[in-house]
């Protein structure tokens, strides 16, 4: 979400928290806002940890939780106005977010597989679909459409800005001893449209380009490094596969 450009004078956010009972947010010019918590429904049902994870946005004019895909704005806070979402978008979000633990519930038989997971995609791995952090999934058939899916959320949500690029693969002796020679000095994973010819099977990321020539242990691999270039983890993102044509 992006807010209007502030008025000269517009105090800017310094420091965000928040409890059960309030969302406390210190400003530029000295003044500390606290307004109810459940004035923002979604900090409201949140965990601790989610509250807590808020990143300031839009030059310290508003805050995000990523988890939440929750946004508040200092006009509105300096307004005195609450949340707008509507009771029908809350109760979806509230069911979307309860299937979202059930699926990542790792008492259960796990249907989707955490990218933090020593190996989420084992040789010869299917997928049939990315989780994002915001709870969005997309469909895949190939092993590089997760790399090329991966990507483009992050491209999309500003998280890989032209300064993070190149990405350049980590380098891994256990890995790289089976590729040998194939690899060279091509250790370029993500690259701009004008780099495109320096990979070795590059495939469109949207305005980006990503190696495709990797199989699922490598491909498990490049997305970790890529999610940590930009400064996300990759616990917040899963992998659903395929066995024997069906998901599992």
């Amino acid at each position: 979400m992006n807010f209007s450009t502030p008025e000269a004078g517009m105090p800017d956010v310094l420091d965000v928290s928040v409890s059960e009972e309030a969302l406390t947010v210190d400003l530029s010019d000295g003044r500390t806002l606290a307004v109810p918590t459940g004035w923002y429904p979604r900090l409201a049902y949140a965990t601790e940890e989610e509250r807590a994870n808020w990143t300031i946005i839009d030059g310290g004019q508003g805050i995000h939780w990523r988890e939440l895909d929750e946004d508040v704005n200092l006009a509105g806070l300096l307004a005195g106005r609450a949340s707008s979402e509507g009771q029908r978008s809350l109760r979806r979000w509230l069911g979307q977010r309860s299937k979202d633990r059930e699926a990542f519930d790792d008492s259960k038989p796990e249907k989707w597989i955490r990218l933090s997971h020593p190996r989420p995609l084992p040789p010869y791995s299917k997928p049939s679909g990315l989780r994002f952090p915001d709870g969005g999934t997309v469909s895949v058939q190939h092993l590089y459409e997760l790399v090329v899916e991966l990507t483009k959320w992050l491209r999309q949500r500003s998280h890989l800005p032209d300064d993070k690029l190149p990405i350049r693969r980590y380098a891994n002796p256990h890995l790289d001893r089976d590729l040998g020679h194939l690899l060279d000095n091509r250790h370029l994973l993500v690259v701009a449209r004008a780099d495109r010819n320096s990979l070795r099977d590059p495939k469109s990321a949207g305005d980006l380009f990503i190696d495709a020539n990797f199989g699922a242990e490598y491909h498990a691999e490049n997305m970790r490094t890529i999610i940590e270039w930009a400064g996300l983890h990759p616990s917040d993102f899963a992998v659903r596969l395929r066995r024997e044509g069906r998901d599992f």
